[in-house]
């Protein structure tokens, strides 16, 4: 399943740049390419184990187009070799810990790592920017999601 985070609620840190100019009002999606398990079923029953590529996952970021972001995403595109991106999305959420009402910041974390620039990016529009934004989508060897 695809997990979305609102932008305005993300953090994110590829390759040591802190992504800034995320378009407002829009997500970021984590999706899986694969299953996490494969499952055999026989006569006898079943096996099951963990996929050797369970943990690749789609990246997919929003930047305002002619950003700093957008210009060094591009960059990154037109590498002559492909550029390896490690990083990290944050997510701030607030929730209430226990039955006293006190309220907890909980920090969801997804640790990317190798990942490539997979399409063009894509030329959209939305509805909180006046103007387009470039949807970058980065396809991660391995993306994990911890809390804390």
């Amino acid at each position: 399943m695809t997990t979305h985070i609102a932008t305005d609620h993300a953090t994110i840190t590829l390759n040591g740049r802190l992504i800034t100019d995320l378009a407002e009002g829009e997500i970021i999606s984590i999706t899986p390419v694969n299953e996490r398990t494969y499952r055999i079923n026989d006569a006898m029953g079943f096996t099951t184990g963990n996929r050797i590529d369970g943990d690749v996952h789609d990246v997919t970021i929003m930047v305002k187009k002619y950003s700093d972001d957008d210009t060094w995403f591009n960059s990154q595109m037109n590498a002559s070799t492909p550029i390896i991106f490690n990083g990290t999305i944050f997510e701030s959420v607030a929730r209430t810990a226990g039955t006293n009402g006190d309220g907890d910041v909980v920090l969801p974390q997804w640790t990317l790592s190798g990942g490539t620039l997979t399409t063009r990016p894509t030329d959209t529009r939305n509805n909180q920017e006046g103007n387009a934004v470039f949807e970058y989508m980065i396809q991660f060897r391995n993306a994990v999601r911890l809390i804390g």
